[in-house]
């Protein structure tokens, strides 16, 4: 089966990966239902201001008067009023506020606070599209999370069975259908709208208890915003649950698409007592079903599959090989592994005076130089220096050109003749510079650099070289009887970075790729590469 240490380690990073995205829009869907719930405080609010600022008084003296009304006896009185009203219209009479006391004025127009249906439907309405656009943003942030699960999936897919999916766009339709599937009878989206529409009632319900019958509108804004706590604990919920349908259906396409027969489950490291029996349960692609036979198994859940391969139909070695990977727990272990290899001994033993002293210069600040020569070229690099004007150089800045082309050529020369005896990873970090770099290169091979690629087998050394706003992290993984750069840490100005370097020019095949959030709303994108001989 599929599920070694090695393939284990990417599934458990990339469930990390999902759980971030779901924590974001849980974030996401918060504050939108924060905000609304502020907004129709603000409205029952403004409704009492302007009753208070005719009257003269205090919002709360506003709503403590409401709130204290007999609306029995009011009724009766506003009755009395209005049919008195009438019997001096029918004299002949214009009616004022001056045919009547003070007393009975200040109670009709309280009565009218109370009772006027066009003041209450204002107010409603205008809370009601406070909560249409409470609904649509839900259903924007939740569509564009499943969205985005569907093309994870696919990018992590493409690496694991080393498929070429193309661009996000071309798979954009498989993308609609799976995210707008019917799932136990409905869509997601038909949920939202069913869960506002019952939203809606309460809130209609009791901004209309709270006018009419002159209930307590603190008790109001507690009530409304336990029930928006409450409608949010199932927008989270639906996020996540939905999230994980899309992942299963969008494995099942992507294990169609390249024969594969059978997946497993691999459940989250904390499973509940649900999901715990499915663990490494195996079953059939064309009978993979979210809820029955595959996540979701329940709400909020995590678990995922992953592709089964009969053994005894493939006997890959090289993907044996792969499953031993070497990954570095320690730095110490990080020399005793290359120490151990006798390529690794006879590569240090044959190298020449010269060869050491040139990767030795290569790993003080020289490196940046090195480097220039290599990736813009012989006439580029010049130019650069002289503004263009490469023709004038001095007779030292030529030799010390000539100098570092050559010793250049004697490390890719060195580097080239180590022979990797076991497969292992190692790692580089750099700052995204371009907005297209390796945007939509899953499942390719390219060439990315053309200078050496200084990289290090301890993860902890290459976070001391991102800071941008988008970080790059290549998890690069070097096959047995790979040549493709050496192991240089006894060679190094600074033997802690237990630096390998490849060769300039070298292919890599891009595997897979997840986004991990940082801190200060920064991103890392982290790549899983392999060489190519």
């Amino acid at each position: 089966m599929l599920t070694s240490k090695y393939w284990e380690d990417r599934y458990r990073a990339e469930e990390k990966a999902r759980e971030l995205a779901d924590k974001r829009v849980a974030y996401q869907l918060n504050g939108v239902y924060q905000q609304h719930a502020n907004n129709i405080q603000k409205e029952i609010d403004s409704f009492w201001q302007r009753y208070a600022d005719k009257e003269g008084i205090t919002k709360l003296e506003a709503k403590q008067r409401a709130d204290r009304l007999d609306m029995v006896n009011v009724e009766f009185k506003a009755k009395q009023l209005v049919e008195r009203a009438n019997l001096l219209r029918q004299r002949g009479q214009k009616v004022t506020s001056e045919d009547f006391t003070k007393a009975e004025n200040d109670l009709m127009r309280l009565y009218n606070l109370k009772m006027k249906t066009s003041r209450l439907e204002v107010l409603q309405a205008n809370i009601k599209l406070h909560q249409y656009d409470l609904a649509l943003s839900e259903f924007e942030i939740i569509d564009k999370h499943l969205t985005e699960s569907v093309r994870r999936e696919n990018l992590f897919s493409a690496g694991v069975l080393n498929m070429t999916l193309g661009s996000f766009e071309a798979s954009k339709v498989s993308a609609d259908t799976i995210t707008y599937a019917n799932f136990n009878n409905a869509t997601w989206s038909s949920r939202i709208w069913e869960r506002q529409s019952e939203l809606r009632d309460i809130v209609k319900k009791g901004v209309a208890d709270t006018v009419l019958r002159g209930k307590g509108t603190n008790l109001l804004i507690n009530q409304l915003r336990k029930e928006f706590d409450v409608s949010y604990g199932y927008a989270r919920r639906l996020a996540v649950t939905e999230s994980a349908r899309v992942y299963s259906e969008a494995q099942k396409a992507n294990y169609e698409a390249n024969g594969v027969e059978e997946f497993e489950i691999m459940t989250e490291l904390k499973a509940c007592q649900i999901c715990q029996p499915f663990n490494g349960k195996i079953f059939k692609v064309s009978e993979l079903v979210p809820a029955l036979n595959a996540p979701p198994f329940h709400p909020n859940c995590r678990c995922t599959t992953v592709p089964h391969f009969n053994h005894k139909k493939s006997n890959n070695k090289e993907q044996q090989e792969i499953d031993k990977v070497f990954e570095a727990k320690d730095p110490k272990e990080i020399d005793d592994f290359f120490r151990k290899q006798k390529s690794y001994q006879k590569w240090l033993k044959n190298l020449s005076s010269h060869e050491v002293e040139s990767i030795h210069e290569y790993t003080t600040a020289m490196y940046e130089d090195y480097n220039h020569v290599l990736r813009e070229g012989r006439q580029g690099f010049l130019d650069k220096i002289t503004g263009g004007s490469s023709q004038k150089l001095s007779d030292e800045t030529k030799k010390w050109y000539n100098d570092i082309e050559k010793k250049s050529e004697q490390i890719i020369s060195a580097i080239s003749t180590y022979k990797a005896e076991k497969t292992f990873k190692t790692y580089r970090l750099f700052n995204q510079s371009e907005d297209d770099f390796l945007v939509n290169a899953v499942g390719k091979t390219l060439v990315i650099d053309k200078g050496f690629m200084s990289t290090s087998l301890d993860r902890a050394v290459i976070d001391e070289f991102g800071g941008g706003d988008v970080e790059i992290q290549l998890n690069i993984l070097i096959k047995k009887g790979q040549s493709v750069g050496a192991y240089i840490s006894e060679l190094s100005n600074y033997a802690d970075e237990k630096e390998f370097i490849i060769k300039p020019n070298t292919r890599f095949k891009i595997l897979s790729e997840t986004v991990q959030e940082m801190a200060f709303d920064t991103k890392r994108r982290i790549i899983e590469v392999e060489v190519v001989d």
